[in-house]
This record gives structure tokens, sequence and C-alpha cells, in this order.
């Protein structure tokens, strides 16, 4: 476990303003950047070309954790500095990149359709099928009621069991975040 300052060219939320916006506005200075906790399981040296001074790592971390940050700490450390020049997500959540396939290997709509993952199968979300009425609200962006999930709770709306929206529980309403129809 290791603590990280995230860069100032992110999306975290300081003050109701995202740091990047700090950042384009020249105004890094006026907001200070908590501390996070990440988790590094592995970090390994695959490939150091001398000549180049090019090295090559491979990090398994924590979600929330920021690759360029460590790059960042490890050239600090090393007295050296370094830069990242490239980064591949080889696995994120259930999806990794030795079970992909290419664009290029999508010739045809059949052949994206037997790769397509349904999200339904790996979205940890209840789910509310939606009746006809609830479905013409759902797709116009309008709320329906809830009686059964709790507040701030994120749900997946469905119709003939196939993912309509995304939403989010408001006290007694179900509010729509994305339509996917």
């Amino acid at each position: 476990e290791i603590e990280q300052i995230p860069p100032i060219y992110s999306a975290i939320k300081i003050n109701g303003k995202k740091l990047y916006e700090y950042a384009r506005a020249g105004k890094e200075d006026e907001v200070e950047i908590p501390r996070r906790k990440v988790f590094i399981s592995k970090i390994e040296l695959l490939d150091f070309d001398e000549i180049n001074q090019v090295a090559k790592i491979e990090v398994e971390c924590s979600k929330g954790t920021y690759i360029r940050s460590i790059v960042h700490d490890l050239g600090i450390k090393s007295q050296l500095g370094a830069v990242m020049t490239k980064l591949i997500r080889t696995k994120s959540g259930k999806f990794d990149v030795k079970t992909s396939v290419s664009l290029q290997a999508l010739k045809t709509k059949e052949d994206a359709l037997n790769y397509i993952i349904n999200p339904l199968n790996i979205l940890n979300y209840r789910k509310k099928e939606l009746n006809e009425w609830e479905y013409n609200k759902v797709i116009t962006g309008q709320k329906i009621n809830n009686n059964q999930f709790e507040e701030n709770e994120v749900v997946l709306l469905t119709k003939d069991g196939n993912l309509v929206s995304i939403a989010k529980i408001e006290a007694s309403k179900i509010k729509v975040i994305k339509v996917f129809v």
C-alpha cells in the first residue's frame, strides 16, 4: 500500500471543480491535492535498453492508481528522472487484453456479434425490468417511480432482457443517467 498524489491533469473533483480545470486555468497553486492510498500488488522491470535508457515495466495495482505518477516517483527515487512514453492497460476488472479481439478481425456484423459481451452479464448492479409505460418514459430521459431500491443506488433498467438504461435512485424516483436505445 502506498500513498499517491493524483496528477493535476486528472478528473478528480476538489471544491466542485475538476483538477484539470485548475491546471488549464494556470491555478494549480490554488488547490491542495490530498494524498490517496492505492495498492501495488506487483511492479516488475521487464526490459531495459541501456543505450537508449528506456525501461519497460509491468504494474498490477488497485483501481484509482495513476501509473504516470508511479513513473514520476520512480524517476525521483532513482535520481535520474523518468517520463512515460507508452501505456498499455492489459486488464481492467473482468476485461483482459488476452481475451480481446482487434478491430481488424471484425470484418462482418456476425464477427462483431460473436465477440460482443452483454453488459448485463458483467455489470454487478441490481436490475429492474421495465413495463411499456416505464420504458417509454425512460428512453426520453424521464424519471420513473421507485419502490424497491435504496437512495443513491445505481441500477440497470431492462426491457425484454436487454439493457435500456443505467439509472440512479433519488428518493422515490429512478433518475436516468444514460440511455442505450
